[in-house]
């Protein structure tokens, strides 16, 4: 009967400790004292000069921290508002601080939202730093095994990078999605193009006769095709070279005609005009021979 009530006792004590650990641990906000709200600004300051020693970027955090010692400074005042034991020179300057605001209401509560905001900026900014840590490994090791990146396959997560630097913590987890898939896709066609390549190797190897067959005769196609070509040209230029001429002819027979027998034109525009054809004619005179002999030399 002894033992169990010592039992008893020690069980009820170990229950009063782990409770009072508990609500130590968990503060409620209602309850939050001037002394327990420095104790989270400080452990805000601490986690802001931690990151900032690591180079990461603090100016959000900052702006936080900034907005919950504004709170608490008026939680302050207010409790000087609330103490009927103070004097009058400090609640005057209390109240003076506090003209604009409803004192009232104010208490430390208030600072832990904030000081919430940039405990969890903590977590997210390791967590975000791993990631594109890890993303960044992938590349270097891809990179030894042959696999090149441009800067547009990167660009996701330089933009991840510098987003984490501003803080801004959704922007940087979009990009670092975006980025894995990015270097995953290069990754996978790389892995496909490598198949493709090897296949080719391997049927190539294995059917190398009936290749250097196929490629004798594409090439021997193609030569016919480009020769086929080339005397078509020839008789396209040949053929539009006749028509010039036969069209300077008839130009040259009726300027004569302009100004022989019907007096329409001058002799200067006679001169001009008849001089421009007969260069046209010769020109064409000189290149039709050597294109016609190409021609019957093509056959």
């Amino acid at each position: 009967m002894r033992k169990n009530f010592v039992f008893i006792i020690i069980a009820t004590y170990i229950i009063i400790i782990f409770s009072q650990l508990i609500s130590a641990e968990n503060i409620d906000p209602s309850n939050l004292t001037k002394e327990t709200a420095q104790i989270q600004i400080n452990e805000a300051e601490g986690i802001i000069n931690e990151l900032k020693s690591q180079g990461f970027g603090v100016v959000y955090l900052n702006d936080l921290l900034s907005e919950a010692k504004i709170y608490f400074e008026q939680a302050v005042y207010a409790e000087i508002l609330r103490n009927p034991n103070l004097n009058a020179s400090a609640k005057a300057e209390a109240s003076n601080a506090l003209k604009l605001v409803n004192w009232r209401t104010i208490n430390y509560d208030s600072i832990i939202p904030l000081i919430e905001k940039i405990k969890s900026a903590k977590e997210k900014t390791f967590e975000i730093y791993d990631s594109i840590t890890v993303i960044g490994n992938k590349i270097s090791d891809y990179s030894k095994n042959g696999l090149s990146f441009s800067p547009e396959d990167t660009s996701y997560l330089e933009e991840a990078k510098t987003a984490l630097q501003e803080n801004r913590y959704q922007d940087a987890e979009v990009l670092i999605i975006k980025a894995r898939d990015a270097v995953e896709l290069k990754k996978s066609e790389s892995s496909k193009s490598s198949i493709i390549k090897e296949g080719a190797k391997s049927f190539i190897t294995k059917n190398w006769i009936a290749v250097i067959i196929i490629l004798a005769v594409i090439i021997i196609l193609i030569l016919i095709s480009l020769k086929k070509i080339k005397r078509a040209n020839l008789k396209n230029k040949i053929k539009k070279m006749q028509t010039q001429k036969e069209v300077l002819v008839e130009l040259m027979k009726k300027t004569q005609k302009d100004r022989f027998e019907s007096n329409k034109i001058s002799g200067l525009v006679y001169n001009v005009r008849m001089k421009s054809y007969k260069d046209r004619l010769n020109k064409i005179s000189q290149n039709l021979p050597v294109l016609e002999v190409k021609l019957k030399k093509s056959k």
